[in-house]
């Protein structure tokens, strides 16, 4: 082939084909005829990505950024979270070193206190220095203790505020489903209708591509189905032949259903 099918302006109907052809589409530039297959057409109008190839690079630049910046922000969200657990796990063990330490202290200082001697200074107004040093590091080991879970209620509260950040960011298949889905239906414009719209053309297409062609035809079609056949609803205020012939012929089937 030497042309391209993207550059469908630049081509002009063929004056016709061979009747052996009936898979190939033939068009005419100005200085030679260009052949192209009925599938290379089907890819020109019913494919997405060469829709927006097409007519949206802008779309397409759009969402390829929205797509980088949405996995890069889900990376970093991952990272972030990574190292809160990691954080989370040091504080959690080291918490509970410091509450173990603190439970000894308590103990010691009990059994200190209980001691004969240290009671018979007490009746006697003394202070007893190993008393006081345990309950000194027993202050300090408290207090570290609640520093530690303080930090740890903050990397908690971190890593949820993290993790509804991550469940909030966009799917990335669905971003480019939802980008694609537009250009099935973006209009087609009146020179492919002219050059590609031929009956050999449409009779090559099968049920779900005909459906989708119309998609691109008319996105917002809305039909009822009448003892003639099918009608546009938007084309009923400019005439009146098959008025109510829905409606009646739907009345008459459920009166059917029902056994009148």
């Amino acid at each position: 082939m030497s042309g391209s099918i993207t550059s469908l302006e630049s081509l002009s109907q063929s004056q016709g084909s061979d009747a052996g052809e009936s898979a190939t589409a033939i068009f005419e530039t100005q200085s030679h005829e260009e052949t192209y297959s009925f599938d290379e057409i089907k890819r020109e109008l019913l494919d997405p990505h060469a829709i927006s190839k097409k007519y949206d690079q802008a779309g397409r630049d759009s969402t390829a950024s929205a797509l980088h910046d949405t996995r890069r922000r889900s990376s970093d969200t991952s990272a972030e979270i990574s190292t809160g657990n990691v954080r989370r796990g040091e504080l959690a063990t080291q918490l509970s070193d410091v509450i173990g330490s603190e439970r000894q202290l308590e103990v010691a200082v009990a059994d200190r206190m209980s001691a004969v001697v240290v009671r018979l200074k007490s009746v006697l107004g003394l202070s007893d220095k190993r008393v006081g040093a345990l309950q000194e590091t027993l202050v300090a080991t408290q207090a570290n203790a609640e520093s530690l879970g303080q930090e740890l209620d903050q990397i908690e509260a971190t890593l949820e505020a993290l993790r509804k950040e991550q469940e909030t960011l966009p799917d990335t298949a669905t971003l480019v489903e939802a980008y694609y889905s537009k250009m099935e239906v973006q209009p087609l414009t009146n020179e492919e209708k002219r050059r590609f719209l031929t009956p050999e053309f449409l009779s090559s297409l099968s049920m779900d591509e005909y459906v989708a062609l119309w998609r691109r035809l008319n996105p917002y079609f809305l039909s009822h189905v009448t003892r003639q056949g099918f009608r546009d609803h938007n084309a009923m205020v400019y005439h009146s032949g098959g008025l109510q012939e829905f409606s009646t012929t739907a009345l008459s089937v459920l009166w059917r259903m029902r056994g009148f």
